[in-house]
C-alpha cells in the first residue's frame, strides 16, 4: 500500500507544472510578437500593442513564481537567493558583452543581437542554479 501523496508537495508540484506551461506561453507569445511586428500583416499603429502582447503573461508568470518562491523552506529559498546572486553579475557582463559586439557589427546586425539580449539573464540564472543546486545536494 502507498501513502497518499503530501498535499503541500503536491500543490508545490501543481504550481511549478504551471510555471512551466506559462513561461512556455510567455515565450510563444514573444515569438508571436516578433513575428508578426517584423511582418507587413498589421498596420503601422497596431504594432506598438502587439510588441506589448508578452507582458501580461509574464506578470502572470511573475505572480505565481512569486508565490512558489514564498512556500519554499528556508534551503531553496538560499538556494534560489545564491544563484540569481551570481547570475545578475553575469547577466549583466554578457548583456554588457552582447552591447560591445553589437556596436562593432553593422547596424542590422545591431538590432538583431540586442533583440535577444534579455536572454542571457534566464539562461545565466539556470546555469548558476544548477551549479548552486549541486553544491548543496
Amino acid at each position: 500500500m502507498t501513502t497518499p501523496p503530501n498535499s503541500c508537495e503536491s500543490d508545490r508540484r501543481r504550481r511549478e507544472r504551471w510555471l512551466l506551461i506559462l513561461g512556455i506561453g510567455w515565450l510563444f507569445d514573444y515569438g508571436l510578437a516578433l513575428a508578426v511586428i517584423g511582418s507587413e500583416l498589421l498596420p503601422a499603429g497596431v504594432r506598438p500593442v502587439v510588441a506589448l502582447l508578452p507582458v501580461p503573461m509574464f506578470g502572470v508568470f511573475m505572480a505565481l513564481l512569486i508565490s512558489v518562491l514564498r512556500r519554499l523552506d528556508e534551503l531553496e529559498r538560499r538556494i534560489h537567493l545564491t544563484a540569481l546572486a551570481v547570475a545578475v553579475p553575469v547577466g549583466v557582463v554578457g548583456l554588457m558583452c552582447a552591447g560591445l559586439l553589437a556596436d562593432w557589427m553593422d547596424a542590422g546586425a545591431r538590432h538583431t543581437a540586442l533583440r535577444f539580449a534579455w536572454a542571457v539573464l534566464p539562461v545565466a540564472y539556470g546555469v548558476c542554479y544548477a551549479v548552486v543546486r549541486r553544491r548543496y545536494a
